[in-house]
């Protein structure tokens, strides 16, 4: 027998071997057991199991109407959804279609797993993967590989999971990560594409169209292939039905019900397009205004919601939806204008909040993208309301004189005319009937006594972010609108004159931690309160607005409203902003490549856009009360109608406010011994004024004594009006204001149509030849004979 080299026999020396190669192995194999034991008994790492940070966005009304489904950074449609949410029938139709002993099983079904072998050993091939729930949630989290190693790996990771994780919570990894066609991950998301509806409300026939897709989603899915997705579903609810979670009846109603929605309920997932894409683009600028943590989430994403990635606006989606039809309705009716496109925008005026806010009538239409909410364009008379508030704060009166007569100024471009919108000239008009009516020359007047750089500062102070040019390069058009805003700037500048004065930005976000500004506003001071509320009175003023208006109904409101419209050169825009106690409204009319109109003005254009705005937010939100200038100390004055000076007895006198620490309002002295004697510089106009009546072959002079026993004075109708009871919705508030002026007060004037009183100072139109009269107490009267007919007829 042969010895080895140490002299040690062969067969010890193997035995040997043999016996340290077992002790390695059952040492590796101790310390494996030992190590996946404490693996196993490690809890998973928290990171991995929590909802993802980059999810895709939902954007919500005020009161959590989905409005808006944004995608993940990764293109992915990806929602999450704690399963206490979901409905009862999304686990269970999951549980039927992917692993029916779901709730008996410790991770692996080891029966399936060896048929699973078997089949496949057979086959040659891969033909059943025996993955449990638990085993497609852990091949979701680690991203293991479908071969023998993957499919060791998903075992390892499902026991791990099944000894830390309940199965609810199994349930909601699994949930909220499975694929299910067309880029959607998780049920929330393939509810929301499929069938426009959250997973919280979908019901059995619904909730086995997504359990059906798990195992194909490209093929399965109903957008590829309802009819798959159909066949894939029916098997499902046979399954829930074999389980006795579904009755028979059940079960064949819901295999009735199509395999998905229609592709315009999809488009209802993308509502209020233009607010949700500016929101969208103005986040990053808002997180960085937001509490200092330069977070958005931290300033709104997560402010009143339960999800991260849900943001709740501000917007009113029932409003919104009104205001859409009432856009596209009154563009539809000013084709024949040439007018094609129009905006609007409101504003809740406590809080700034964004109520609603339509950019064009039709956002998937040709050009439709185009916001008109952000786009600048020139206001025309829209801007005068800040012109007078600024010469209120330098002490004018609203009394005070301004001269609506010919003149030329003469600027760096050449000599500048204007005239106004009628291209009257009116001689001496108190301010309140000059900012009323929007008359051009009395502005241009103002504009040049204080000056365009104090009105400059006065719109900034006013939130007009987007006048960047200097006063010189705006000149004196500056009243009259010949730099470029936007009707967002414009509705919150109107809406700081609501809130006494205070300028605040609007805000997009809802139940934020404090107001989100919008981007490019960095003003924060406004008007006095006095003056804010005098501005908002003269613009509530219908007797001072009929002048340059008429007897505009569209502009007649149930409640107290404030006024104002501006057009510009060439009728290329129009614009109205109203302003009620509780919200601001702004509209525009017009065309996107800046084409004009056919001579649609304010009154006509904008303004029934504007009045059916108005009712549309009133009918959701009361509208309030107008703050008044005696919440500010202002008092109540007479002063004579034309000279606008202190009144006596010898002339027509109206009410006026006199705000508080202004110089008071000398008397009046142009009515002297029954006449009135206007100041020198009216005279050419006096003049051209009596030869037009010589030529007209009126017998009164231009301004005829008055006294306080002079006989009445009808202003609204005229003599010899013809009125068109237009068709549609609007003929309930065609009605004429009703106005005259005369010896004793208004509040002793009677008036009759056709010999019958009426109460009120409007009466509903009605066709045929009416006489309207106007008595006061004396027994003097004043009338006039109107026509009223249907439109379409001559």
């Amino acid at each position: 027998m042969r010895e080895s080299p140490e002299g040690a026999p062969p067969e010890r020396v193997r035995r040997a071997t043999l016996l340290r190669s077992v002790a390695t192995v059952a040492t590796a194999m101790l310390l494996s057991a030992v190590t996946f034991t404490a693996w196993l008994f490690t809890p998973p790492n928290s990171a991995m199991l929590s909802e993802p940070a980059d999810l895709a966005l939902t954007i919500t009304d005020r009161d959590g109407v989905v409005l808006r489904d944004t995608r993940a950074p990764g293109g992915q449609r990806w929602r999450w959804m704690h399963i206490a949410e979901m409905d009862p029938a999304v686990a269970a139709a999951f549980i039927a279609a992917e692993d029916r002993q779901f709730a008996d099983h410790g991770g692996i079904a080891w029966r399936s797993v060896a048929r699973a072998a078997r089949d496949n050993l057979v086959a040659g091939r891969v033909v059943s993967g025996a993955s449990t729930i638990t085993m497609q949630t852990a091949r979701l989290l680690r991203g293991h590989g479908r071969g023998v190693l993957g499919k060791a790996q998903q075992i390892a990771w499902a026991l791990r999971l099944e000894h830390h994780l309940s199965k609810d919570e199994i349930l909601e990894q699994y949930l909220n990560r499975v694929p299910l066609g067309q880029g959607t991950i998780g049920v929330e998301a393939a509810s929301r594409l499929y069938f426009a509806a959250s997973a919280s409300q979908l019901g059995a026939g619904r909730a086995a169209v997504l359990a059906g897709i798990a195992r194909s989603p490209a093929r399965d899915n109903p957008l590829s292939s309802p009819e798959r997705a159909a066949t894939r579903r029916n098997a499902v609810l046979r399954t829930l039905e074999a389980r006795g979670y579904l009755t028979t009846a059940d079960r064949e109603r819901a295999e009735r019900e199509p395999a998905h929605e229609s592709a315009s309920l999809q488009r209802l997932l993308f509502r209020a397009p233009h607010f949700t894409t500016r929101v969208l683009a103005w986040r990053d600028s808002i997180a960085a205004a937001s509490s200092g943590t330069g977070s958005w989430s931290a300033q709104g994403e997560r402010a009143g919601d339960a999800s991260s990635h849900t943001l709740r606006t501000t917007l009113s989606l029932p409003l919104q939806l009104a205001l859409e039809r009432d856009v596209h309705e009154v563009v539809q009716s000013l084709a024949a204008q040439r007018v094609q496109h129009g905006a609007a925008v409101v504003l809740d005026n406590a809080s700034g909040d964004v109520l609603a806010w339509v950019g064009s009538p039709d956002f998937f239409g040709e050009r439709g993208q185009v916001d008109m909410v952000v786009s600048r364009r020139q206001p025309g008379s829209a801007l005068k309301p800040f012109l007078y508030a600024r010469a209120f704060e330098s002490g004018m009166h609203a009394s005070s004189i301004l001269d609506d007569i010919p003149r030329t100024w003469m600027t760096s471009t050449g000599p500048y005319r204007p005239r106004n919108y009628d291209r009257q000239f009116r001689g001496p008009v108190r301010a309140r009937v000059a900012l009323a009516s929007s008359l051009n020359v009395p502005a241009v007047q103002l504009t040049d006594m204080i000056g365009a750089a104090s009105l400059l500062d006065m719109l900034h102070r006013a939130g007009f972010a987007s006048l960047t040019r200097s006063a010189d390069y705006y000149g004196l058009g500056l009243s009259l609108g010949n730099g470029e805003v936007t009707l967002l700037e414009l509705a919150n500048a109107y809406r700081m004159l609501a809130n006494a004065g205070e300028y605040t930005p609007v805000s997009v976000l809802r139940n934020a931690a404090k107001r989100t500004r919008v981007p490019g506003v960095a003003s924060d001071v406004g008007v006095a309160p006095d003056v804010a509320a005098l501005t908002l009175d003269i613009l509530a003023d219908r007797d001072a607005r009929l002048a340059g208006f008429g007897d505009a109904t569209v502009f007649d409101f149930p409640f107290p409203v404030a006024v104002k419209t501006g057009t510009s050169r060439h009728f290329t825009d129009n614009w109205a902003v109203a302003v009620a106690g509780s919200f601001t409204v702004a509209v525009w009319v017009g065309n996107f490549d800046g084409t004009p109109m056919a001579a649609v003005s304010g009154i006509a254009g904008a303004g029934p856009l504007l009045r059916r705005a108005v009712l549309a937010t009133a009918a959701q939100q009361a509208p309030g009360v107008l703050p008044s200038p005696a919440q500010f100390a202002a008092t109540r004055i007479r002063v004579c109608r034309v000279s606008g000076l202190l009144a006596h007895s010898g002339c027509e006198s109206v009410d006026e406010w006199q705000l508080a620490g202004r110089e008071p309002v000398p008397a009046d002295d142009w009515h002297r011994d029954g006449a009135i004697v206007l100041p020198a510089r009216f005279a050419a106009w006096q003049a051209a004024q009596m030869q037009r009546s010589l030529a007209l072959g009126a017998s009164a002079a231009v301004v005829a004594p008055t006294n306080s026993n002079a006989a009445v004075t009808l202003l609204s109708p005229g003599d010899g009006d013809v009125y068109v009871l237009p068709r549609g919705p609007e003929r309930e508030v065609a009605t004429i204001a009703l106005r005259a002026s005369g010896a004793g007060s208004t509040g002793d004037m009677k008036w009759t149509i056709n010999r019958i009183p009426v109460t009120s100072d409007r009466w509903q139109l009605t066709t045929g030849t009416h006489t309207v009269r106007a008595t006061v107490a004396s027994g003097e009267f004043a009338e006039a004979t109107i026509h009223v007919r249907e439109a379409g007829i001559r």
